[in-house]
């Protein structure tokens, strides 16, 4: 249930719109092959730990987040429920790291946007429909 004051907030405008961020959804076979294909052993140590030690862990699902890098990106903070970094800064992009599927068909991106709705604006929705659903040959160009 939303407070009045939950309402507002969840309201406040920028630019007449509510900013949600960037979110993406990895599985863990994405990871796995981002892992050994695409990252730099020494450039992306980093990235690569934080991709290992999830695949070897328990956790369903991980978030991973990018936050403002200069005074720019401060503008693009999400006004959702998202934690802040040690600058007191909130996220740009969420990448949702899942264990739930082995792949992302439309059921599954429908089950992750629900479970993202909940952790981030505190809501539970019933339904998750897609406005426009690409064609194959659209998301190997994007």
């Amino acid at each position: 249930m939303l407070t009045e004051q939950d309402s507002l907030t969840k309201r406040r405008k920028f630019n007449g719109k509510f900013r949600l961020g960037y979110f993406e959804i990895t599985t863990h076979i994405g990871l796995a092959y981002l892992y050994n294909n695409e990252l730099n052993g020494q450039e992306d140590y980093d990235y690569k730990k934080k991709i290992e030690e999830f695949l070897n862990d328990d956790s369903p699902i991980i978030y991973n987040y990018i936050y403002p890098r200069d005074d720019e990106d401060l503008l693009y903070q999400v006004d959702h429920f998202a934690p802040l970094n040690r600058n007191n800064h909130k996220p740009i992009y969420i990448d949702m790291w899942n264990k739930l599927s082995d792949e992302l068909d439309i059921n599954e991106i429908k089950k992750c946007v629900k479970i993202l709705v909940k952790e981030f604006l505190h809501e539970n929705i019933p339904n998750v429909e897609l406005l426009d659903i690409p064609t194959y040959d659209e998301t190997k160009n994007a």
